[in-house]
């Protein structure tokens, strides 16, 4: 900002201060800063923020909270501001978010995040001074191939989203192969080979996998992992 030189000092201590202030509180009424979790015996999205489990499960129904729980998420990994839990390690994120198909990812994890989101009723968790740089637009969607998003423009550090489709069956597994990722985001049910190829580019970074989705094909999976967490697998 530039002030008037006609002004006293004083005065121009002020104004600074009354603009720090302004942009502080501009800040904190980010959606970012603001989201609140549900901490009910039926709808507890606070218990799936504060796990530290490196598989998180978030089932519901249409509308019950899902993807909002988990683009916060995504956000806050991204950028580093996770206010409800540390993560799993600092420093920039690299980060996939998956769905059967670019609709459904269209409809779930990026209606939240997409920075003009209200005017999808979305939670706009990013806004543009957040983005660094933005990939080109999906063919046919109007969705970025990715993201990055600043995590430290003092040491000029940044994360990065991309965002996929496992349209493709077994062939979407190229898309993963030789990928060393920190968290993954599944929105809805993918085939059970790209679930494996994903575990497997989350071993470097000991990455972590959510998973937001109205069950329709993977109770066996789920059940699976219940199994796995009741004979004190830590994961």
């Amino acid at each position: 900002r530039i002030y008037s030189l006609s002004l006293d000092p004083i005065t121009v201590i002020k104004q600074q201060k009354l603009a720090l202030l302004q942009e502080k509180a501009k800040r904190l009424a980010l959606p970012i800063n603001t989201y609140t979790p549900s901490n009910e015996p039926d709808h507890n999205q606070l218990s799936f923020h504060l796990s530290q489990a490196r598989i998180r499960l978030l089932f519901g129904g249409i509308r019950s909270g899902k993807s909002i729980s988990a683009a916060y998420d995504v956000a806050a990994s991204a950028t580093g501001k996770h206010i409800y839990a540390p993560p799993r390690r600092e420093g920039p994120k690299q980060i996939y978010c998956v769905s059967v198909e670019y609709r459904t990812l269209f409809q779930g994890l990026w209606r939240h995040l997409r920075p003009d989101g209200k005017n999808y009723q979305g939670a706009q968790f990013l806004n543009e001074s957040m983005i660094k740089r933005r990939g080109p637009k999906v063919m046919g969607h109007d969705i970025p191939s990715f993201l990055e998003i600043w995590y430290n423009r003092q040491k000029d550090q940044f994360s990065r989203i991309d965002f996929l489709s496992a349209d493709g069956g077994k062939h979407s597994r190229l898309k993963f192969q030789s990928a060393a990722l920190d968290d993954v985001y599944i929105d809805e049910e993918v085939d059970d080979s790209l679930y494996q190829e994903i575990m497997m580019r989350l071993l470097d970074n000991d990455g972590r996998l959510t998973v937001s989705t109205t069950l329709v094909n993977s109770e066996e999976w789920l059940l699976e992992l219940e199994d796995r967490a009741m004979a004190g697998d830590p994961n």
